[in-house]
């Protein structure tokens, strides 16, 4: 996938980091526990926009927010730097990243779970009138996952979600507060949370908060999201189709990522030679030619 990368540790580490994470406490549910238990999940119309949504207890709903652990192998994060031109839509604009679990069976499992919570949600319209999901896909032989969330709200479809400030991590040189205008809004439905673990042992796991700028391709990472079905037919009107809203990125393991680009650099270095110029023998041989063509020997015509 990356030549040079060190597929066999990031996978290795991969499956460290998902047996750790699916077993822990007061966690978000990993997405491949669907496999084997779909009880306690429930489905909803509502939130903002208004979708059919996975909840928990549906007296008093909560959206379900699942997780799962996967290599980076794409990347379109923050901060937002490029230029964008007239015609630009904020419609459009949208962060993601693309995961694999290099044929690990727990990767494996979450694409399969999160088949089964699209067909939960699909279970709620007539089957003619819906879609499958179209987040996942294959990568060299491996299963993939795209998870992305868009920067923007239409404003009609924002139920009058109060507006909130785009983060400067986010947008530094507010670019995309520009392209949004009047007719979109930056909700709390369009963050995405970036943390790394601090700390990891037996007893606990710390997070801290950091800038989107860090991930690179190759990290072990876990990515949260919530699954929602909407019209996408004219004026709310089928075919049904689920999206995956990516809602925070933890980086677990950087280490293969900075090894591969290191390697890079070294193989880099080995491979080229460079040409340098230093001192004046340039300069000094210019000059001596002119005054040769001058006859000017000594300094003098």
């Amino acid at each position: 996938m990356f030549k040079g990368y060190d597929h066999a540790a990031a996978k290795e580490s991969l499956l460290k980091w998902t047996s750790t994470r699916i077993n822990a406490e007061f966690s978000k549910p990993n997405i491949c526990k669907l496999l084997h238990d779909t009880s306690d999940i429930n489905s909803i119309c509502g939130g903002t926009p208004t979708a059919w949504r996975l909840v928990t207890n549906p007296r008093e709903p909560e959206e379900v927010v699942f997780k799962i652990q996967g290599v980076i192998v794409f990347s379109e994060l923050p901060p937002f730097t490029k230029q964008l031109g007239k015609k630009a839509s904020a419609a459009v604009l949208r962060q993601g990243i693309t995961l694999t679990g290099f044929g690990s069976q727990a990767f494996e499992d979450g694409i399969n779970g999160i088949k089964i919570a699209d067909l939960l949600l699909r279970r709620n319209v007539p089957q003619l009138d819906s879609t499958p999901l179209s987040c996942t896909d294959e990568l060299d032989g491996h299963q993939a996952l795209h998870l992305s969330n868009r920067y923007f709200l239409s404003r009609r479809l924002a139920n009058g979600e109060t507006s909130v400030d785009l983060d400067p991590v986010v947008d530094p040189y507010g670019i995309l507060k520009k392209v949004g205008g009047t007719d979109f809004v930056h909700t709390a439905e369009n963050i995405v949370e970036y943390e790394k673990v601090k700390k990891a042992d037996d007893k606990e796991i710390i997070f801290e908060s950091i800038s989107p700028a860090v991930f690179r391709v190759g990290d072990v990472v876990e990515a949260q999201f919530t699954l929602m079905m909407v019209p996408t037919g004219r004026n709310g009107k089928p075919p049904y189709k689920s999206f995956a809203t990516l809602r925070s990125i933890t980086l677990l393991d950087d280490t293969y990522s900075k090894k591969y680009e290191i390697e890079k650099i070294v193989v880099s270095r080995s491979n080229t030679t460079l040409k340098r110029s230093a001192g004046n023998w340039q300069e000094t041989e210019e000059l001596t030619t002119k005054q040769m063509r001058g006859m000017d020997i000594g300094g003098r015509a």
